[in-house]
């Protein structure tokens, strides 16, 4: 008898030690799966970013080329990215905003000219 009741025991300890390690195996899933949607939000909002400021450097150049240049607007992969050139005292000052479903980026500088030299502003995010 004193054997069945350590085997009973013994069922009981496993029962719970295969519990404990189910419910971790589970949260570390949870957290993982999370951690993957964060990293997507991430990474998207690092392409608008990117693209954002690769059109912001295009409308400067072209601002530069033509300066009838007002800005325009670019719809590629399901971004849509809109830069505008507005005339400052002295310069320019150009603006770029990328958006794609409800994540948007936008980043801007300013363009002198002075000492017959362009000066760029540094990009930053608006």
């Amino acid at each position: 008898m004193k054997y069945k009741k350590q085997s009973g025991q013994a069922m009981i300890i496993l029962v719970f030690v295969s519990a404990i390690i189910t419910s971790l195996i589970l949260q570390t899933s949870a957290f993982s799966l999370s951690s993957l949607s964060l990293d997507n939000e991430y990474s998207q909002g690092l392409i608008l970013l990117n693209r954002a400021e690769g059109h912001l450097e295009n409308a400067a150049l072209r601002s530069l080329r033509d300066p009838t240049f007002a800005g325009e607007t670019i719809n590629e992969d399901n971004i849509s990215c809109t830069t505008q050139v507005s005339d400052i005292t002295g310069g320019k000052d150009i603006n770029s905003f990328c958006q794609q479903n409800q994540r948007s980026r936008m980043v801007g500088l300013t363009v002198t000219f002075s000492s017959g030299t362009y000066q760029f502003s540094p990009i930053e995010e608006r």
